[in-house]
């Protein structure tokens, strides 16, 4: 799906340091807007959410301050109808700032001590990287989340709780776990998860980032309910 639309871009793409939080929210508001007037139309290149979607995803060509298109990756996920504020589309794009995975000691650390789905944060909150078994419970491709929160991702209120409890554990340095119900992409029932937080740290033991691990314990949970 592709359509021009003004959006100062370079600074995302070529300036990272100076996307700060408040530009971040501009170009989210930007996309929101772009993504509400011309996803729901769809063309003959791409295909439309369905009415019962939840989720989209897709490349948008915006228009750079220039004139020239750049083409830009964007997660949107449906805002359902609440009190006198009719249904949305929630469009966000991840920033590509910082190290690579390879070079990122943070996510080298994260995914090779944890054998589970795995998300890796930095101190800001912000998804440093994923292993492949966490990108096929989100149906998201690893390199497409760079950037994202964990309240980019969807807007069920289970993730708002997982962000809250991710920056206590920021906060107090200590592991925290989550247990929640969700249907992961492609299932068609909800699973039990236990979500383990632990905190990340540095060589001098500051803690510098947050790992959540995903364990499914829908059979023991069905086994207490007996």
């Amino acid at each position: 799906m592709s359509f021009a639309f003004d959006v100062v871009d370079t600074v995302r793409k070529e300036e990272p340091e100076l996307f700060d939080d408040a530009l971040r929210q501009e170009v989210t508001d930007m996309l929101r807007e772009a993504v509400e007037a011309d996803l729901l139309a769809g063309d003959r290149d791409d295909t439309p959410p369905g009415r019962d979607d939840d989720r989209w995803s897709g490349t948008l060509a915006l228009r750079h301050r220039d004139g020239h298109t750049v083409s830009v990756w964007v997660l949107a996920h449906r805002r359902p109808a609440a009190d006198d504020t009719p249904a949305a589309w929630l469009a966000v794009t991840p920033l590509e700032s910082g190290p690579e995975p390879e070079d990122d000691p943070l996510v080298r650390a994260a995914l090779t001590q944890s054998p589970c789905a795995t998300m890796i944060f930095d101190d800001r909150l912000l998804l440093r990287g994923v292993n492949d078994a966490m990108a096929k419970l989100l149906g998201l491709p690893p390199d497409r989340l760079r950037g994202l929160r964990v309240t980019d991702l969807s807007d069920r209120p289970q993730n708002a709780e997982l962000e809250r409890q991710m920056r206590r554990v920021l906060t107090t340095g200590r592991r925290h776990d989550m247990q929640t119900r969700l249907r992961a992409v492609g299932e068609s029932r909800a699973h039990a998860w236990n979500a383990r937080i632990a905190p990340l740290t540095d060589a001098d033991g500051r803690v510098c980032g947050v790992c959540v691990s995903a364990h499914d314990f829908t059979e023991q949970h069905r086994a207490r309910e007996r």
